[in-house]
């Protein structure tokens, strides 16, 4: 579960790079800019993805591969807090 923006990648690039273009959006969030206790696992994956997502990115360009994070910030929700 936890490979799959990685597998995703890997997936999508060849194909994108045959045809000279191509976008990949990345969901992660920003938790990993405000860790809390207890979600370190959950802070983890999402750092690491927004970090592949940059390195993807510098990867692909030349070949007209664009590649975005969009990472939420925290949202007010009964349920969490």
């Amino acid at each position: 579960l936890y490979l799959f923006p990685l597998a995703l990648a890997q997936g999508l690039v060849p194909a994108m790079r045959a045809r000279g273009s191509g976008s990949i959006v990345f969901i992660t969030s920003a938790r990993a800019l405000r860790p809390e206790p207890g979600f370190a696992l959950a802070t983890s994956v999402r750092a690491a993805t927004t970090t592949l997502a940059l390195a993807v990115a510098r990867e692909v360009a030349a070949d007209g591969i664009q590649v975005n994070v969009v990472a939420p910030n925290y949202l007010y929700s009964e349920m969490y807090y």
